[in-house]
């Protein structure tokens, strides 16, 4: 409930919160969304810091400015997975993404320069998708309006909904933010092997 609350204050002053994780390499930051767990955003991050010198930013909650930018988000990993635990080489309880031990230190916040929805899946080929301005716009609201319209929320053992707290002002607000990013950055779907997709973005943001 406090982070709800809490949405309801950073959307007021121009940011939200997107389900995912972000890295960067020099100022150019790369979202990696999806609404499920178990689609490789977080492996796609670590692989992009371990093997091709980004920066990690956030991971699982990621803070986007209406100035197109990546300005925070969580920095504790959980490694209860074993495919990220096998990227860090550790079966710790959690990892600092800022101290850099085993990847490098993370940044403040970054430029958003790219958007990808992946499906890490070993073995398949390589396939990209560049998503329309208008099929960006209707993915990244949807994601977008999640945590402050509640539909991500419920408390009492999963028995109560709470009410949404969004309000015409940070709807529009939302709508605008967002219409300008999905017209100014490239949005891309892609479904293949871990480090194949790593390359791939490596490739665009070079």
């Amino acid at each position: 409930m406090i982070d709800y609350c809490l949405e309801y204050d950073r959307q007021a002053k121009g940011s939200f919160t997107i389900h995912g994780s972000a890295c960067a390499k020099a100022d150019k930051g790369v979202l990696i969304f999806g609404p499920v767990s178990g689609l490789g955003k977080t492996s796609l991050m670590l692989e992009l810091c371990k093997n091709h010198k980004f920066f990690p930013l956030a991971d699982e909650k990621v803070v986007i400015s209406a100035q197109r930018k990546i300005v925070g988000g969580v920095s504790a990993l959980s490694l209860d997975k074993a495919a990220i635990s096998k990227i860090l080489g550790s079966r710790r309880d959690s990892y600092d993404l800022r101290s850099g031990r085993l990847i490098p230190a993370a940044k403040d916040k970054a430029d958003l320069s790219l958007v990808v929805l992946p499906i890490i899946a070993e073995g398949s080929r390589l396939v990209i998708e560049k998503l329309s301005a208008a099929e960006a716009d209707w993915h990244f609201y949807e994601e977008a309006s999640r945590k402050i319209r509640g539909t991500s929320r419920r408390i009492a053992d999963f028995g109560y909904a709470p009410e949404s707290l969004d309000t015409q002002e940070t709807s529009l607000n939302r709508i605008n933010a967002i219409r300008d990013i999905s017209t100014q950055v490239e949005f891309i779907r892609m479904r293949g092997s871990l480090s194949e997709a790593a390359e791939e973005v490596n490739r665009i943001l070079a």
